[in-house]
């Protein structure tokens, strides 16, 4: 409060100066030298030239004394996505390598992230997960951080064939924030796609980017999605090819599905991812 009465007296004091002080020296200025007043002329002048060297003195001051620097801050920067781990029994592993490009340390580094498969060319949106934060220590200015995210499920080699084939689409995304030294917080959000065979991650499509305020997938129940399905032919006699038909599912759910059967007049294999 004491300062805004300090910066309202000073600007008072600069308006009375430009448009009084300055406007009064000139009038009478003229009135003096209308009516040959050399001594009213002299102090007109010696007004005009203090109103002026002290219109100039606040103008420095605003501009040397008064200028406010903008605040130091911290400012995370996503460098590089790319898959680390992609194998047939094993889970998925995402990288992160994140740079603080801002002038002040990043604190309570907090990542709400998300790792999907969605078949390509699909209409679905992409959901924000419900997993729990991952959170990083402090970040000095300049320095480097690398994070590992872990997928829930294992590849099967099907899946593995599939994502190299560009069929089903990798995708990391999520918010997060971080915080300064006064505590105010910084959100930020990401979305990246996977690119076969090298496994960098690219920044997402607009229309695969996740959307707010989208109805996200009921809770506490399994959720069972058909990824993909496929035909091949074995040979059955030396004349006869015996068609097989397989098709991938994935529980997408939050508990294990029981009792599961699929039935179809050539359906021979199912694969449960």
């Amino acid at each position: 409060m004491w300062n805004k009465i300090v910066r309202f007296f000073f600007a008072s004091v600069y308006e009375v100066i430009t448009w009084v002080w300055i406007g009064l020296s000139i009038g009478a200025y003229f009135y003096n030298a209308g009516n040959k007043n050399t001594q009213g002329v002299r102090l007109a002048i010696l007004s005009l030239v203090l109103s002026v060297g002290a219109m100039l003195i606040f103008i420095g001051k605003r501009i040397f004394w008064d200028s406010i620097e903008a605040p130091k801050r911290p400012e995370l920067s996503i460098e590089k996505v790319f898959v680390k781990t992609l194998e047939a029994g094993k889970p998925e592993t995402i990288v992160m390598e994140i740079v603080n490009r801002g002038d002040a340390t990043a604190y309570n580094i907090t990542f709400y992230s998300t790792l999907a498969h969605q078949p390509k060319d699909s209409d679905s949106l992409l959901m924000y997960g419900k997993k729990p934060p991952d959170v990083t220590a402090s970040l000095a200015s300049g320095a480097p951080l690398t994070v590992n995210f872990r997928s829930d499920w294992i590849n099967t080699s099907a899946d593995i064939e599939a994502i190299n084939s560009g069929y089903i689409l990798i995708f990391h995304f999520g918010k997060g924030h971080y915080k300064d030294e006064a505590g105010t917080v910084y959100p930020f959000d990401y979305c990246f796609i996977y690119e076969p065979p090298e496994r960098n991650m690219q920044i997402c499509p607009n229309r695969y980017k996740p959307r707010d305020g989208r109805t996200p997938i009921i809770k506490d129940r399994p959720e069972l999605s058909l990824e993909r399905a496929f035909i091949t032919f074995k040979p059955k006699t030396p004349t006869e090819r015996l068609p097989e038909i397989s098709v991938v599912v994935r529980n997408r759910g939050n508990l294990t599905a029981h009792d599961y059967r699929i039935s179809g007049p050539r359906l021979l294999e199912t694969y449960f991812v």
